[in-house]
């Protein structure tokens, strides 16, 4: 076929997967505004929060809405998964793929998080783009390679909790590529570049924490949100009371309040961190963490699996929806993006209609069970007829439910936001093995006379 018709093929698919992508967003008339939003548009470093991101949302400035970054997310992640459903279940129809776009956008979270001005979608598009880089990378084009290499390092970037998660990711795959050496058609993964690319994060982070805060450290406020988890399971409370007798932290000025949730010892007006910053208290809290593991080593040990299950169950959609009338970033928007402000305020969300959504989520829950129990099966008949690379994909998939579950439940507060971002994968994976799945039916079948 002419090079042309392929170039406009191309184009209206990514016209109609964009407009796919962001339809959530346009259903709100708007995109959707979290709590913490505010914090990234300001170039400003709290020290709580990636401040790549913070760079990242620039992108909006020059156009003056917020419509740049749903479109940008957009593109990102639909051009990630299409290459992902190609190498991974040789899904190369356009028309197939748009059909999968729009089962994804109908049946799982993933157009809500392209809608959020929040870094959470990168989550999962680092790991579709780690999985090719250690698996696929030498079946790209140049241009491919580029691609997915420089959008996997963004989306290591912009958020703190990635890089335990793409750390977990190849530790995981080490293992895996000891158990499938030696069977016939197994790839090996190559993690060479995704260790460099976690590398040059940790790094970046430290060096941007260094130049906008003089702090070394690649989270330096991160220590407040394991100190509020304390507090909240009470085992930083009790070594409060133990130990402020003697040592006068600047937490023992609330312990009169305590018992206290980790959402008011974080944020509350005339709290901790309101008062002096995530910085200032930064070697009090750190002294803090590390007394109460010494002294409550079991106690904060079962706390954090007991917030890891939890954070396992929390993949509800549509979390943190706030209208504008109680959202901390009406502020920002206002002030950065006046143009905006009233489409904002007159958005769904803004209108306070998201604050019941039961319907949808027994849509989503419902799909996201069959994907669960429907993709551990295929995978099974994929093992048994040797097609390694799908079951190496869908085994990545489920330790990634496991490994963000541990990487952000027992550091924040178990949320159905966490949960969401990367669940959208599961169903994916059972909507792309297909073929495989009806191909396998078809060779099972005995031949007729």
């Amino acid at each position: 076929m002419p090079t042309g018709k392929l170039r406009v093929r191309d184009l209206a698919m990514t016209l109609v997967g964009t407009l796919m992508l962001s339809s959530v967003a346009v259903y709100n008339r708007y995109p959707f505004i979290f709590a913490d939003t505010g914090g990234y548009l300001l170039l400003r470093n709290k020290g709580i929060r990636s401040f790549f991101y913070n760079l990242f949302a620039v992108c909006a400035r020059p156009t003056h809405t917020l419509w740049t970054i749903v479109l940008v997310n957009s593109l990102l992640v639909l051009w990630m998964l299409r290459i992902a459903l190609r190498e991974v279940f040789a899904i190369a129809s356009r028309l197939e793929f748009i059909v999968i776009v729009a089962l994804l956008c109908v049946l799982t979270s993933l157009p809500w998080f392209v809608a959020f001005v929040m870094p959470d979608v990168f989550t999962a598009t680092m790991v579709l783009g780690l999985f090719l880089i250690a698996f696929r990378l030498n079946a790209l084009g140049r241009w491919e390679r580029r691609f997915v290499i420089g959008v996997t390092l963004l989306a290591m970037l912009v958020h703190y909790t990635n890089v335990p998660i793409a750390s977990a990711l190849l530790l995981a795959w080490v293992v895996l590529r000891t158990m499938m050496r030696g069977r016939a058609g197994a790839v090996m993964p190559r993690l060479t570049i995704p260790a460099m690319l976690i590398a040059a994060t940790v790094i970046g982070n430290l060096a941007m924490n260094y130049l906008t805060l003089g702090v070394a450290a690649y989270s330096p406020g991160g220590y407040a949100f394991i100190l509020a988890r304390l507090i909240d399971h009470r085992t930083g409370e009790a070594y409060l009371r133990e130990t402020c007798p003697t040592r006068h932290w600047a937490a023992c000025a609330y312990l009169d309040r305590m018992p206290m949730s980790g959402e008011d010892f974080l944020w509350t007006p005339d709290g901790l961190f309101k008062k002096s910053g995530f910085l200032a208290p930064r070697k009090d809290g750190m002294a803090i963490i590390e007394g109460t593991v010494a002294e409550h080593p079991f106690a904060v040990a079962r706390d954090a699996f007991l917030d890891a299950l939890t954070q396992l169950e929390r993949v509800q959609t549509g979390n943190g929806l706030r209208p504008a009338s109680i959202n901390p970033s009406d502020p920002e928007i206002r002030m950065l993006y006046p143009a905006d402000y009233d489409a904002f305020l007159n958005s769904r969300q803004g209108r306070g209609e998201f604050t019941h959504m039961r319907g949808l989520w027994v849509v989503h829950y419902n799909f996201l069970m069959i994907s669960a129990f429907y993709a551990p099966f295929v995978a099974l008949l994929l093992g048994s007829d040797r097609r390694w690379l799908p079951v190496e994909f869908m085994l990545t998939i489920g330790l990634l439910v496991v490994i963000n579950a541990f990487a952000t439940g027992p550091v924040s507060e178990p949320t159905n936001r966490y949960g969401s971002r990367i669940i959208w994968l599961v169903p994916l994976v059972a909507i792309a093995s297909w073929r495989h799945a009806l191909s396998l039916a078809d060779y099972d079948q005995p031949e007729t006379l």
